[in-house]
């Protein structure tokens, strides 16, 4: 569809990269839904585990998704529903 100029909207989780980084308090649950789930493989929950603080650990996990794709953009936004609801309320504002 290279030259039509259609374009599929940008990803909730695309769209509020920056703000998940900084307001994702609990990054080890959903990264365990994530691992459950297959989206992630073990290296990439060890890494994204090993990161030093909460906010590298939620850049290194959103790059991770971003990187794999819609649907696993899908499952890690249906995660940050179940373990922070009222973010997902504000950040849908």
């Amino acid at each position: 569809m290279s030259g039509t100029g259609l374009r599929s909207p940008r990803h909730f989780i695309v769209e509020h990269r920056c703000d998940l980084v900084e307001r994702i308090s609990l990054v080890e649950p959903l990264v365990d839904i994530l691992r459950q789930e297959d989206v992630l493989n073990q290296g990439e929950y060890e890494t994204i585990r090993a990161g030093e603080t909460r906010a590298e650990q939620a850049r290194r996990l959103l790059d991770a998704v971003i990187h794999k794709g819609r649907k696993a953009m899908d499952v890690l936004q249906e995660a940050l529903w179940q373990q922070d609801p009222y973010l997902m309320k504000e950040l849908h504002r």
